[in-house]
């Protein structure tokens, strides 16, 4: 080992050396807006330091060490979260587009992919769990769907999704690779699992050929960081990476870059494994607290799901919920009509698990959502008009409420978070989206791309 690009930004600050380069702060403690945060150690790509966009060196090193600790054939670091690895993976696999079999629940960053190459999308339907959100990918419907669409090019899947829920990769890796067809999992979630085999496989283990994960959303690393795996001999290597180079900074912070080599490093440790076993064994003591609740209980999965997360910690209740959470100092990772989630991390103790039961055992006894009427059935999947990169460049204008029926919207809706789309340009605008829109913002919920109850819709 070469020690870490921590350790070797402490080094160069060290030094002294007068900065003749970039960035413009030149590293001048006296910014007491920039000190606390790092500025002393940033840097620009300088003699003596790796290329995060050419590595041949300390980040290559790194990088090897996280293919070899999650079990890729190859692992690349993004300083522009999972979207720029997503965006990266997806052009590089797709180029001028292609069909991709998908499930709805994907983030907005997959769906930008395919406005970006003009792809098109067949989804895959979902059962709802009986919190109301979506459940496992039926293998079964992978397999039809590319029975009847033989020209995918490639499948994409949420697995673990914002509530935890995960999918059967391992056989639906299977499917796809029957058919030649290269399997992608976004499984920013879920970095963690697979990890020592503390919590549940993840999705490389799993024979994913791309999995990208945000490692800083359950592992300790800085906002904005994650890793792109890439395994198998569906994958093309060198134009994902050529792509990277496209989505993702000139010129990547070393700071977060620092930060994912130190998360990595920490990870393939005695000491890192021992973290997150204890923060596994204190989850499952809180789970197994939190279960006895009569109304803010939480989601165990059963019969539900074909498997689960367990460190999301999805609670039945929404906005009343998250107001005792709030009042008694805890902050809730989401909120949505019929549930809230507390993502929990590595960096959790049994305190503050310990502060989550408590403020849900004060919410229990204040708020009432047994028998409470959630709608089940499978996922709406609107009709397609039209590609999304035609919709977004016509002409639109603003319908309000259901004036907006039978139209075909120019613009997402979704929620934020977690940045799913419920309305996607160029499908036309039903009665149950705009149901289901208008019954969340009426809850309270942050839906983004409506401007006062009014959709974008392509003008006629």
């Amino acid at each position: 080992m070469k020690g870490s690009i921590l350790e070797k930004l402490q080094k160069n600050s060290r030094l002294g050396r007068v900065p003749m380069h970039m960035p413009g702060h030149k590293r001048n403690p006296s910014f007491a807006h920039l000190a606390p945060i790092g500025g002393t150690l940033d840097i620009t790509e300088i003699e003596g330091f790796d290329d995060l966009n050419s590595p041949d060196g300390i980040f290559l090193e790194s990088e090897r060490l996280a293919a070899s600790l999650w079990g890729s054939a190859e692992c690349i670091y993004s300083v522009n979260g999972s979207s720029g690895a997503i965006l990266a993976a997806v052009r590089g696999v797709l180029g001028n587009g292609g069909r991709v079999l998908m499930s709805r629940g994907c983030h907005r960053s997959v769906y930008h992919a395919l406005e970006l190459t003009r792809s098109e999308a067949v989804y895959l339907k979902t059962d709802l769990t009986a919190f109301g959100f979506s459940s496992s990918v039926s293998t079964d419907e992978v397999e039809e769907k590319l029975r009847l669409y033989p020209d995918v090019k490639l499948v994409i899947i949420t697995s673990p999704t914002y509530e935890g829920v995960i999918s059967d990769v391992r056989a639906i890796a299977d499917i796809c690779h029957r058919r030649g067809v290269p399997l992608m999992v976004d499984e920013a979630h879920g970095a963690h699992l697979g990890l020592y085999g503390i919590f549940s496989d993840g999705a490389v283990k799993c024979g994913a050929d791309i999995v990208v994960q945000s490692i800083h959303k359950t592992l300790p690393s800085l906002t904005q960081t994650a890793l792109l795996h890439l395994s198998g001999e569906l994958v093309p290597y060198g134009e994902i990476k050529r792509q990277m180079t496209i989505f993702q900074t000139s010129s990547p912070s070393y700071i977060l870059s620092a930060s994912i080599d130190g998360a990595v490093k920490f990870l393939a440790s005695a000491e890192g494994e021992r973290c997150l076993r204890e923060w596994y064994d204190a989850v499952m003591m809180i789970r197994d607290r939190l279960s006895i609740l009569q109304n803010a209980y939480v989601f165990d999965g059963l019969y539900d799901v074909y498997d689960l997360d367990v460190s999301k910690i999805v609670l039945r209740g929404g906005a009343e919920l998250a107001s005792i959470l709030r009042e008694n100092n805890v902050e809730p990772e989401m909120v949505s009509k019929y549930y809230t989630v507390a993502m929990t991390g590595a960096g959790d103790t049994p305190e503050t698990l310990d502060a989550l039961a408590r403020a849900a055992e004060a919410a229990d006894e204040k708020i009432y959502t047994y028998g409470t009427n959630i709608p089940m059935g499978r996922t709406h999947i609107p009709t397609c008009k039209m590609s999304i990169a035609e919709a977004v460049l016509l002409p639109g204008e603003y319908c309000k409420g259901y004036e907006a029926v039978g139209k075909i919207s120019a613009r997402y809706v979704y929620a934020y978070p977690p940045g799913i789309p419920i309305c996607v340009p160029g499908e036309v605008i039903d009665h149950i989206t705009v149901t289901e829109a208008l019954v969340l913002k009426a809850a309270g919920i942050d839906l983004r791309g409506m401007e006062d109850n009014c959709f974008r819709v392509v003008k006629e």
